[in-house]
């Protein structure tokens, strides 16, 4: 099984950044997207920790589900908003099972929410966000989960 934890997509919410008299960055944008996310999130049924300002990085917080425990960061990079998950199993339970499909399943649901949100657009997901990096439509393969 192979999931994609990380998204991209655009993201039409006005800029929520907060910037000083010299333009630079004090409280970073992303913040109603994360909290939109943790929306979705809490409608799925999971308990969520409240979205954190964490520069350099945007927005963190974690879902705890049914078997899942992801944290979650949302970045935005002005053109286009990153959306990374990780696992968050106790250590033993990732290491006898390294694929969570709770997680497969969470982030699947959330795909679906995000499109069918007309405020989000060209929504990639990953396997790693780097130049080796595979984009798919989906975060995980309809035959995987």
């Amino acid at each position: 099984m192979k999931l994609r934890p990380i998204a991209d997509f655009k993201a039409d919410f006005p800029d929520d950044a907060v910037w000083d008299e010299d333009d630079e960055p004090i409280i970073l944008g992303g913040r109603a997207v994360a909290e939109t996310v943790a929306g979705y999130l809490k409608g799925f049924g999971c308990e969520l920790s409240e979205p954190e300002h964490t520069p350099p990085y945007g927005w963190r917080f974690e879902a705890h589900g049914r078997e899942a425990r992801v944290w979650i960061q949302i970045t935005d990079l002005t053109d286009n908003i990153v959306l990374h998950t990780e696992d968050k199993r106790p250590f033993f339970k990732r290491l006898f099972a390294p694929v969570n499909a709770e997680h497969m399943k969470l982030l699947t649901k959330l795909h679906g929410k995000l499109a069918d949100d007309p405020r989000f657009s060209d929504i990639k997901w990953w396997d790693r966000y780097d130049s080796r990096g595979v984009a798919a439509e989906i975060p995980v393969n309809a035959d995987e989960l």
